[in-house]
């Protein structure tokens, strides 16, 4: 016999809900706090003015690479540390493709940002990104 939650949907057993697998409820549960954010900003450690990217919301500038730690989950703008995100290395991630891991120099926080090579409007300097795949930072 086949449980049903409460709005009546089969119980796949997975805290009974609609997900199959604790992947798929991680994978909700990241996406559904993702905010749409993708506003134009001043870099706040060279001072270029960063336009919005066309496929995905830039977090990073495209001549430095160094961010700021703005976000909790994605574009929502609750975190309170405002420390500037150095760049350390660069890592392959087979689904997301190149991602930049910078750290927080107020907090120590780690995150990852999509490398933006393939967009027509302000792309990620090759320079700067084969300098940080060449020396990257501890």
């Amino acid at each position: 016999m086949q449980r049903r939650n409460h709005v009546g949907c089969v119980d796949s057993g997975f805290h009974g809900s609609r997900f199959a697998d604790s992947t798929h409820w991680v994978r909700f549960w990241f996406l559904s706090r993702f905010t749409h954010r993708n506003e134009s900003f001043t870099c706040i450690n060279c001072g270029l003015q960063v336009e919005p990217s066309e496929r995905t919301c830039r977090n990073h500038c495209p001549h430095c690479l160094y961010s700021v730690h703005l976000d909790v989950f994605p574009g929502d703008r609750q975190a309170n540390c405002g420390g500037i995100m150095e760049p350390l290395r660069i890592e392959y991630n087979s689904r997301k493709g190149y991602q930049i891991v910078h750290r927080c120099q107020r907090c120590g926080h780690e995150s990852r940002n999509i490398v933006l090579q393939d967009v027509a409007v302000q792309p990620d300097e090759q320079e700067a990104l084969y300098e940080l795949m060449k020396h990257p930072k501890a």
